[in-house]
């Protein structure tokens, strides 16, 4: 196709996994010429890497899960050796509540046992200790839980940056902000990509396009059983400044009204709203599936829950929620699939040659998985065992969907 400019690689989504990709494949002698096509601006608050801070925690129920976040402490530091921003804190992460709830996290118990088989350290705690050492009341005497020392949370927006600002300085990465993917071709020996402005071929092709995936995938005829949920957040005032807290879960029986009792908070961080927590529920009342039908505001009655919650619950805070936020976070629909990460279903064209990553809570395996979508793309395969997030039996025809 004349007129048309080549790249060696193309990433569709300009979030933290596809900067990751480009930052990851920038490095390869095997790769000259990188291009990012994101549909809005860079560092947009419109998709999945929307928001100040991610958890970071070794817990898992399942011991490949916790496997392949130790395989992304060596990326994550491998990053932070370029900026002199923590992107990482090691304030530990606390679990606690009805050690047999099930969430889509994980479960209390089951976590545990992840913890003993690979050896890794974590203290057991019970309500009153759970209170007395981390700032709760009102706990039922049947609760508990564990304190794992090396969670804690990312910095988002500094993540991104740096990213974005080492795939630009390798000098091998093109960042195009405004590039709306509306046309895919596949051939047998390039991809043509057409955006709303512009036409690129590329030999291979990375798809990590968060909740917009499927927008993606359905120009090449397929779509993967997606469920978006539109996230809240809220930040509650602390009370006195010398009271902080861990990353923490807490984990309660389901109300009769609609609240499964699944909350989560972060330190105090320095980066966002200084001298507030951020507190959030771990569900959401509006979910989707296509990311059109998102609203432009945190839904109220999540908002209402989390304050409840602070309220009852965390004495440190006051209880009214003085900043809110939301963003999206597109989930395999089929509760034990914790992401997708693979190539193309085989009915694709040239399938070995478009790399696809989404869903899940993945955040904070964003340099590994970069890592891994890169090595896909350019060398056929990686080292990693992806073996549990293949797409081939999850992936539809839209029509097989509605």
């Amino acid at each position: 196709m004349s007129g048309t400019k080549f790249y060696d690689l193309i990433v569709i989504g300009g979030g933290a996994m596809g900067l990751a990709t480009a930052y990851h494949a920038s490095k390869s002698q095997n790769v000259s010429n990188v291009l990012v096509l994101e549909q809005y601006a860079f560092y947009n608050e419109l998709s999945s890497s929307g928001g100040s801070s991610r958890q970071f925690r070794l817990q898992y129920e399942e011991d490949y899960m916790a496997k392949l976040v130790l395989a992304a402490i060596p990326y994550w530091d491998e990053l932070q050796a370029h900026t002199d921003i923590t992107l990482r804190t090691k304030v530990g992460s606390l679990w606690f509540g009805a050690a047999d709830v099930q969430s889509s996290e994980g479960q209390i118990n089951a976590a545990r046992n992840v913890l003993d088989r690979l050896n890794l350290p974590y203290q057991n705690l019970c309500a009153a200790e759970i209170e007395n050492e981390f700032h709760f009341t009102n706990l039922p005497d049947s609760y508990g839980g564990f304190f794992q020392p090396d969670g804690g949370s990312l910095n988002t927006p500094a993540i991104l940056r740096t990213l974005y600002q080492q795939a630009a300085a390798s000098k091998r990465v093109t960042l195009s902000p405004q590039q709306k993917v509306i046309e895919l071709i596949a051939g047998e020996h390039e991809i043509v990509v057409r955006t709303t402005s512009d036409t690129f071929t590329a030999k291979k092709l990375v798809i990590a396009a968060g909740p917009f995936t499927n927008e993606i995938l359905k120009l090449l005829g397929i779509e993967l059983n997606i469920i978006i949920w539109q996230m809240v957040s809220c930040y509650f005032k602390k009370k006195h400044a010398g009271v902080d807290f861990p990353s923490w879960f807490v984990f309660e029986e389901p109300k009769e009204y609609y609240d499964p009792g699944l909350y989560y908070g972060f330190e105090e961080m320095s980066w966002s709203n200084p001298g507030f927590i951020r507190v959030a529920p771990a569900f959401a009342l509006h979910t989707f599936r296509d990311p059109a039908d998102r609203t432009d505001r945190p839904d109220a009655m999540d908002v209402w829950r989390t304050a409840q919650w602070v309220q009852n619950h965390m004495p440190e805070l006051e209880a009214e929620a003085r900043f809110k936020s939301w963003c999206m976070a597109a989930l395999p629909a089929h509760n034990a699939k914790k992401m997708f990460l693979d190539f193309a279903p085989n009915a694709i064209p040239s399938h070995r040659n478009i790399v696809i990553f989404s869903a899940g809570w993945a955040f904070k395996f964003v340099p590994l998985i970069g890592k891994i979508c890169a090595d896909l793309a350019i060398a056929g395969k990686t080292s990693v065992d992806i073996s549990k997030f293949g797409i081939e039996e999850f992936y539809e025809r839209p029509c097989d969907l509605d």
